[in-house]
């Protein structure tokens, strides 16, 4: 058999740390030394540890003059615990000693830590709005009823993706019309919508809309969907295309804020029903991996920007869910070198996101004051949207609702032919009819104008086009 020096010869400096002192050393007291396992869990004492749901383990780590948070498993918290064992001990820990440790560290997240919920760009919190601008120093701006600021006494806790980029700090003085001049849109009416839905974006836990754009090539889809996701969630990969399974959604949604999907030339049924639970709340469950019995849920809610050519959007769920915007195609003679236009659209970009933040303040102060005499189905975003531009202690006119009509029929040429079978149709939908009835009252007494040049709203159902209503003051009420 062999002797214990021959098998100390042939372990690795990890094995021999945990094997303990030489029995023939007369200086030592026979107490066995500490694994690197145990040393690791001895210097994460003063961590912060606690879970989310059920069985997700975090941890707050003070580095320097700031608190980060990063899951237990995560790259994040790794490199952190590898750092102080270096910083204390001036050597490299093992890898499967690292594991060990970050098991012993999970049980104590998960069953003697508090349950707390982190978040992902944006939170709230007692009323106040937080928007993390993910800069190395952790800071996040605070959003109430008087005013914003940025802060590093932050009360929520915020998790890093590997995805995420730095928001620029936000500058006073600008408005959201700095916007205008780098969005390809037909009218005042549109970028109203578009002003709404960036808004609604700083509001968590709330149904969000999302944002549609449809347009013919050259229309500037991808670059506006870019540009107006930068403002609040930039990322390495602002846009990307559809997912081809749950997971992948889900791992999208948990690993950004505001989700933007590129060149989408349908949907199909199951990605639509997820966009659908997406907006307003509603999780799914799928099996772990590398697990038999284990389930892994997902619960988020997210606003979603999607672009493509035509109609994109057709089932009526996702349909009451969206603002579809149609963009027109960009003249030779209008458009710019793509390089140019960034670099001027950065240099705004803290401006106008600034100015996004006094909409916000502006909401959060006025948000118990207005109501709508009729609330449609995403009555959460029609009610926040409102609140946000303000004149003489009433709803501005730049009030957009994204409202669409669902018809029985494909194609229905005239006002004459659409009352009947629509009216039958909207009999279960009030606010249809009120927007319906609205426009209709403003048509020509012919009653033989095409509908899409004569009214605001475009019935849909399947190949048939969404459009949009804009309110004026007396639509909310004095």
């Amino acid at each position: 058999m062999a002797d214990k020096k021959s098998i100390v010869d042939e372990m690795t400096d990890e094995e021999k740390e945990d094997f303990g002192p030489d029995d023939n050393d007369a200086d030592d007291d026979k107490r066995p030394r500490k694994s690197q396992a145990d040393r690791l869990v001895e210097l994460a004492e003063t961590v912060e540890f606690f879970h989310q749901d059920v069985d997700e383990p975090f941890a707050s780590v003070h580095v320097g003059d700031h608190v980060e948070t990063w899951g237990v498993h995560t790259k994040g918290f790794r490199r952190w615990l590898s750092r102080e064992f270096w910083n204390h001990y001036k050597k490299a820990p093992g890898s499967q000693s690292i594991q060990d440790a970050l098991n012993v560290l999970s049980g104590k997240a998960v069953h003697d830590g508090r349950q707390i919920a982190v978040h992902t760009r944006v939170a709230e919190h007692d009323g106040k709005l937080y928007l993390d601008l993910a800069d190395m120093a952790w800071q996040a701006i605070e959003i109430t009823s008087e005013g914003w600021s940025i802060t590093k006494d932050v009360p929520v806790k915020f998790i890093r993706t590997r995805g995420m980029l730095e928001i620029p700090e936000p500058q006073r003085g600008g408005g959201l019309d700095d916007l205008r001049p780098f969005l390809n849109v037909a009218d005042d009416d549109s970028f109203a919508l578009i002003k709404a839905f960036l808004v609604s974006t700083l509001r968590p836990k709330r149904p969000f809309a999302f944002l549609v754009f449809t347009g013919e090539q050259g229309s500037g889809k991808t670059s506006l969907s870019i540009k107006l996701k930068s403002i609040v969630d930039p990322s390495k990969a602002p846009v990307r295309g559809l997912p081809r399974e749950l997971r992948d959604l889900a791992i999208a949604a948990g690993n950004g804020w505001l989700l933007a999907y590129d060149n989408v030339s349908s949907i199909p049924t199951w990605i639509s029903d997820a966009l659908c639970s997406l907006s307003t709340g509603g999780g799914f469950g799928t099996r772990e991996l590398y697990s038999d019995a284990d389930e892994k849920i997902f619960d988020y809610q997210r606003p979603v920007i999607l672009n493509g050519i035509g109609d994109i959007v057709t089932r009526p769920d996702l349909l009451d869910r969206s603002i579809v915007i149609q963009l027109p195609i960009i003249p030779e003679d209008k458009r710019r070198q793509e390089s140019d236009l960034n670099r001027a659209f950065d240099k705004a970009r803290p401006r106008i996101l600034g100015a996004l933040l006094d909409a916000a303040v502006c909401a959060l102060r006025n948000q118990h004051t207005v109501e709508l005499p009729l609330k449609p189905r995403m009555a959460d975003f029609a009610v926040w949207t409102p609140m946000t531009w303000w004149r003489n202690d009433r709803a501005s006119p730049l009030i957009g609702i994204g409202v669409t009509v669902a018809a029985e029929a494909l194609s229905i040429p005239t006002v004459a032919n659409m009352s009947s079978a629509t009216f039958h149709l909207m009999s279960r939908n009030p606010w249809a009819r009120q927007v319906v009835e609205r426009a209709m009252a403003e048509l020509p007494h012919s009653g033989h104008q095409p509908i899409a040049n004569s009214i605001p709203v475009r019935l849909v159902l399947g190949q048939v086009h969404s459009q949009h209503v804009l309110f004026d003051e007396n639509t909310y009420g004095k």
